[in-house]
Formats: structure tokens, C-alpha cells, sequence
């Protein structure tokens, strides 16, 4: 059962950022090692996933961020890093014209009268299509003539949220970044030096 309010920050992170709060530090927690090198990105990414892991591991090894337990949490932020790509890409695509079908011709896809020979003037001509449409990228409409949101544009919300929260659990939006303090690795991590000193 999930509480109630706000995640709490990594424990890691905190230690990193001086643990400004002064709130109790779980020593019980489990003890990941701070990645020694740069890890390679796992083989089921993609090309484009694995070059996103690249930048990004990078990015988290130079601050001291990037632990050993972090190949999961990573790699779903480059999967959703390019699903974020993908549905932006198809937002930006120009606007275009589409043949509605009349409802005499309901049913019967434009392209199975285009290989029976017929032409687009024809089927104007017999009254089986109407004028063209304007399709949208961020704007579709409905079976019910409603205009509503783009699916691209539903997805590239919801990936934008979940990047987000992502971006903050490893201490990468400029709020959070704001209170870590970035140094290279070092042996041993910020959490293990804090239960050392108790």
C-alpha cells in the first residue's frame, strides 16, 4: 500500500545533497555500489535507446549519481525518451488532406476501388466521396464529428509526466540538481561514508 504525499527522495541523493532536511537516514537500506566505469547499454535497447543510455550515463557518472542497481530505472527512461521522440515527431508532421467516405460507400476502403481501376474523379463523379479533409496532427475527429486531441499528443503528455518523474529520482531537473552537490566517483558512495562515521 503506497503513502500518501510526495515520493521520497533516494536516500543516495539526499546524502549527495547534504541531506538538507535533517531528517533521519535509513541505515537499513540496501547498499548499491556507485558504478566504476560508464556501463554499456543493455542489448535489448534499441540502436536509439542504447545512444540515449550513452549520454545520459554519462551525464550520471560524472555527478557520482549512477549505481549498479540503476540498469532498469535507466533504461526505462530511454524507452520512454524515444517514445516521447516518436509521438513529438509525428505531432510536428504537416498538416494533410484525406477522402472521406461517403455512406454509400461505407465499409469499402478507398484502396480496394483504386485496384479495381477506378480513379479518384470517378468516384467523386458517382457521388461515392466527398470533398477532401484536413487532417491534423495535434487535432482529430471523432466517428461523432467531435474534434479531440491527437493519440501523438496523449502519448507525448503522458511520456513527458513520466520523464519527469524520472529526470527527478535520479536528481537531473534543475530543482533537484540544485541541491546535490556533483563530484566524480569516488570508492565507496556518499551512503556508505555516512554510516561509517555512526
Amino acid at each position: 500500500m503506497s503513502r500518501p504525499g510526495p515520493a521520497p527522495k533516494p536516500t543516495h541523493i539526499k546524502l549527495v545533497g547534504g541531506n538538507a532536511g535533517k531528517r533521519p537516514i535509513n541505515k537499513d537500506e540496501p547498499l548499491p555500489a556507485v558504478a566504476e566505469s560508464v556501463p554499456a547499454a543493455p542489448q535489448y535497447l534499441s540502436e536509439d535507446e542504447a545512444k540515449v543510455w550513452d549520454a545520459t550515463a554519462a551525464k550520471l557518472f560524472e555527478c557520482g549519481l549512477l549505481t549498479e542497481a540503476d540498469e532498469e530505472a535507466l533504461a526505462l527512461y530511454c524507452v520512454t525518451f524515444q517514445r516521447w521522440k516518436w509521438a513529438e515527431a509525428k505531432l510536428k508532421e504537416p498538416p494533410h488532406y484525406e477522402y472521406v467516405m461517403t455512406k454509400e460507400a461505407m465499409g469499402v476502403p478507398r484502396d480496394e476501388y483504386i485496384k479495381q481501376g477506378w480513379t479518384d474523379a470517378q468516384l467523386v463523379a458517382w457521388g461515392y466521396m466527398l470533398e477532401p479533409e484536413l487532417i491534423d496532427a495535434a487535432i482529430v475527429k471523432t466517428k461523432t464529428g467531435y474534434m479531440a486531441h491527437s493519440p501523438y499528443l496523449t502519448i507525448a503528455n503522458k511520456c513527458f509526466d513520466q520523464l519527469k518523474a524520472m529526470l527527478q529520482e535520479f536528481g537531473m531537473t534543475p530543482a533537484a540538481r540544485s541541491r546535490v552537490t556533483a563530484k566524480p566517483p569516488e570508492k565507496g558512495d556518499a551512503m556508505a561514508n555516512f554510516l561509517k562515521q555512526k
